[in-house]
């Protein structure tokens, strides 16, 4: 009852996304500094960031730890892990890194998620950790 009970909790905080697509395509989903992403495009990256970590092998219930900035890239992290029917373990940027090893190691995280500005400190965790993929995503690039 418990995996049920996660499993549609998941689906319920991504459903006002999909609901938003519906209702408002173009309106703004997300504002940041001088960028800002309507539901469509908000839409479009979570769905493509969730199929990547599919494609990496994810599966439903695995943890996926986040290390980046709080900003736009971070939410688009969280409801792609969550479309993708993964756990978070969000990973704190001011940790040091034997705090953030250690979060890998007792939440089981099996993908990292970072952003350009942690790539390198994610390459260090990535080598110290039982971690089967490690993915940067330069949104800005995207």
């Amino acid at each position: 009852m418990r995996d049920f009970c996660r499993a549609n909790h998941a689906v319920g905080l991504t459903q006002g996304i999909h609901r938003a697509l519906q209702l408002r395509p173009r309106s703004t989903a997300l504002v940041a500094a001088d960028r800002a992403l309507t539901w469509s495009e908000f839409a479009d990256r979570v769905a493509r960031l969730a199929g990547g970590l599919l494609a990496h092998g994810m599966a439903p219930g695995d943890r996926v730890a986040m290390l980046a900035h709080n900003g736009p890239c971070y939410v688009e992290y969280y409801f792609a892990v969550l479309w993708a029917g993964g756990v978070i373990a969000p990973v704190n940027v001011r940790w040091s890194l034997a705090e953030q090893a250690h979060c890998l190691a007792d939440s089981g995280a099996k993908i990292l998620l970072a952003d350009a500005a942690h790539w390198h400190q994610a390459c260090e965790l990535a080598a110290a950790s039982a971690l089967s993929c490690l993915i940067a995503v330069d949104v800005e690039e995207q």
